[in-house]
């Protein structure tokens, strides 16, 4: 009887102890298992602002530039999901490029930006655990920004929006390994370094320094002009005290008006060059292209404004050099 029991206790003891081994392994899987799904990655981003030109055959080569990148390290599972976020508000989701291709082809809502995503699990170099990678491709339309900044802003704010830096294209990647990820970096510059761009004319930006640095310089030449040609003819000339204050009078006033107008036509030249576009789009459907149209004709509009106060304002000082004989003509002198 106690050989029964002794055998009893001894079978009892071992299945505890298997119990609590197996207890132990599976908290040990657990926690690993833990771990791994909730290891906090690594995140790296890159931003670009070139004044880029971004159709659907741009956006086909950065997608495949992407994937080739992915296939290098053996990807064991992969997800694509994209984004389009459009002027309206309208946002379009898909899991599938082809499908992204075929869509809003003819929307008349112009696109303001596009995500593309791409998470993939691969092995590490001891082929025992998996590395998760996220991939983030934000494309922007600075045209499309500022169309929409315009409508909802008063005009004086404009300056406001052509002094912000806007990225135009921007990579995010979330990394185990480094080495990995700085493949995508390399593949996205090279994207960018090779996409179509809009070339800014320096001259705006040259003009715009000048009147920011200068303009007050530019305006007491012109009245200088206008004060030396008016001494030069009064030192020829006889005048009465009579005559002498209604010049006195009628030489303020147009002191006066000359400077007035010079500062107006500055900042007239100021604003058109500031309100000058640089035309960084994306064009995939209607909405955008003619959205691209209207924002030529808007540069166009307003280089020719900008010229034609800048000739005025050479107007101006030619003008005020032969002042003293149109007061001369107006009081009979």
């Amino acid at each position: 009887m106690s050989d029964k029991l002794n055998l009893k206790n001894i079978e009892g003891n071992v299945q505890i102890f298997r119990d609590k081994q197996f207890e132990e392994q599976y908290n040990e899987i657990y926690k690993l298992v833990y771990k791994e799904i909730n290891k906090v990655e690594s995140e790296k981003s890159k931003k670009y602002s070139d004044n880029l030109k971004i159709d659907l055959g741009e956006i086909k080569e950065i997608h495949y530039k992407i994937l080739q990148t992915i296939d290098i390290f053996d990807a064991r599972a992969s997800v694509l999901e994209i984004i389009i976020t459009q002027s309206k508000g309208q946002v379009h989701k898909f899991n599938d490029f082809d499908k992204f291709l075929a869509s809003n082809l003819t929307s008349p809502y112009p696109t303001r930006e596009i995500i593309i995503q791409y998470n993939f699990i691969t092995s590490n170099k001891e082929g025992n655990s998996f590395e998760k990678y996220r991939i983030t491709n934000e494309l922007s339309s600075k045209v499309a920004l500022f169309d929409y900044f315009i409508k909802n802003n008063p005009p004086f704010m404009l300056d406001m929006f052509s002094m912000i830096s806007f990225s135009t294209a921007e990579i995010c990647v979330e990394y185990s390994d480094y080495v990995k990820a700085r493949s995508f970096f390399s593949a996205f510059e090279e994207w960018v370094q090779g996409c179509d761009k809009y070339i800014d004319l320096k001259v705006i930006e040259v003009i715009i320094n000048i009147i920011n640095k200068f303009a007050w310089i530019i305006k007491l030449l012109i009245l200088t002009i206008f004060a030396y040609g008016s001494w030069s003819s009064i030192c020829n000339y006889k005048m009465n005290i009579i005559w002498f204050v209604k010049f006195a009078i009628t030489y303020s006033m147009l002191f006066l008006i000359i400077y007035k107008i010079t500062d107006k036509l500055l900042g007239k030249i100021r604003a058109t060059m500031f309100g000058c576009l640089s035309m960084s789009y994306i064009e995939i459907n209607k909405g955008d292209e003619n959205l691209i149209k209207k924002y030529s004709k808007y540069n166009n509009k307003n280089l020719f404004k900008g010229l034609l106060c800048g000739v005025s304002t050479i107007l101006i000082g030619v003008i005020s050099s032969f002042l003293y004989d149109i007061i001369k003509y107006l009081y009979g002198f």
